[in-house]
This record gives structure tokens, C-alpha cells and sequence, in this order.
């Protein structure tokens, strides 16, 4: 599909922040969504928060509330399912229509629609998949069982032995490193997120640009924003 045709960046904000900005308002929706209702976030997180809202449909390029966004704040059980599956539905049409089963899809196919129809790419997609699973499931809508994350196989990110690793010596003790097989009892493996994220980290001792430190440092926390919801 040619870029002039692909939809807007779905979202990719932690699906948690945004639920947990819009219960704020289950007394009454402002007139307008600007920085000053933003708290504390980071910059980042709030382009994200704001970007997806407007993705949603849940406000105006401006700011402005839409009536799908005063209907959500406001209701409650299954009313609130029904208005979000619409809104979700709305948001993603290549994903619920067009023949693609969202109850059966892969993580592989999901990608690659996502890829496909909209501008997403690297790891963006990734969490735009968390996402819409977790939105999803939050709407009532039936979750393909193969989205779910796996731990990766014991030994399968081992680093191998090459002629260009020097030999160590003999009389060297070497710290065991930690197991990331299934009998592994680190409950954060189950994360492929997380896992990911690690995978990422240059190995110790070596430079580590400021910017590309600064930034995993913002991955690391929308990502931990995603996996623990704050209480």
C-alpha cells in the first residue's frame, strides 16, 4: 500500500495511561484537553496521550471533547464496552473488517497488517500492538489467544564463542549468568517488552551515547507504565 494511502499512526501510548487520564473525568468532561490537564507527565507521554486521542476520535485537533469521549468518561460497565468497541472498531478498520480475524490472528500477521496500513514501523509497532490487545480486551472484543507474549527458548539469545572472543584465562571466575528458560523464576521474562528492551542495552563497560541512553530510559518507562498499572 503506498504511504498516501496508509492510515494516521494508531496509537501507542500505554493503554493504561490513557484510561487512567480519562476516568478522571467520570464527574464531567472539560471544555478543552490542553497541557495544564496533563500532570506531570513527560513531554513524550503527553504528545503520545494527546496524539492517540485525536487518533481516537476522542478530541479535536484542538483539544475539543468529542461526544464519543463525554459518553466514555461517563459510562460505566456495559455500556462503556459498547462505546469503546466503537470507537476502537472505527479507529481500526483494516483490522475489524476487510476479512482480518482479530480472535485468531498471530503476532506476525498482526504486524504486518499494521505495517501494511498504516505508518508504524520498528518498534512502534510493537507497542502499538500492546495497545490495541490490551484496548481491545478492555471493549469486550474477542483477543486472539496467539497474541499473547512468549518467553523467549532457553539459550536462545546465548552468545556464542567466536574466533575473535579472546580466550579468558584459566584461573578467571566468571559470575553465572542469569537462566531466561522456563526454569527461570524472574517473573519479568514473561514481558517480551521488557525482554526486548534488555536485549537493546550495549554490554557493560562499553560508550553509550546520551542520546541513545536518553531515550531507551523513555522506552523503558512507557514500557514500565504498560506492564504495571499504578495502583
Amino acid at each position: 500500500m503506498d504511504n498516501e494511502q496508509k492510515a494516521s499512526l494508531p496509537p501507542y501510548v500505554p493503554y493504561r495511561t490513557l484510561t487512567n487520564f480519562l476516568e478522571r473525568f467520570k464527574q464531567g468532561v472539560p471544555a478543552r484537553i490542553d497541557v495544564g490537564l496533563l500532570g506531570s507527565m513527560s513531554g513524550g507521554m503527553r504528545s503520545q496521550l494527546m496524539t492517540s486521542m485525536k487518533v481516537l476520535k476522542l478530541i479535536s485537533d484542538a483539544g475539543v471533547p468529542t461526544d464519543d469521549m463525554k459518553k466514555l468518561c461517563a459510562a460505566e460497565g456495559k455500556q462503556r464496552e459498547e462505546i469503546l468497541q466503537d470507537v476502537i472498531t472505527r479507529c481500526y478498520p483494516y483490522l475489524f473488517g476487510n476479512g482480518f480475524d482479530f480472535s485468531t490472528a498471530t503476532l506476525p500477521l498482526l504486524r504486518e497488517a499494521l505495517e501494511e496500513h498504516t505508518n508504524a514501523s520498528g518498534e512502534t509497532v510493537t507497542r502499538c500492538i500492546a495497545f490495541i490487545k490490551e484496548a481491545a480486551a478492555d471493549a469486550g472484543i474477542p483477543v486472539s489467544p496467539f497474541l499473547k507474549d512468549h518467553k523467549p527458548r532457553a539459550g536462545s539469545t546465548r552468545q556464542r564463542k567466536t574466533d575473535k572472543e579472546p580466550d579468558r584465562p584459566k584461573d578467571s571466575q566468571e559470575m553465572p549468568r542469569p537462566s531466561v528458560g522456563t526454569n527461570s523464576n524472574i517473573p519479568a521474562q514473561d514481558s517480551l517488552l521488557l525482554w526486548g528492551l534488555f536485549q537493546r542495552l550495549p554490554q557493560p563497560g562499553k560508550p553509550w551515547a546520551k542520546q541513545e541512553r536518553e531515550k531507551w530510559i523513555q522506552t523503558w518507562n512507557n514500557v514500565l507504565a504498560l506492564e504495571y498499572p499504578e495502583q
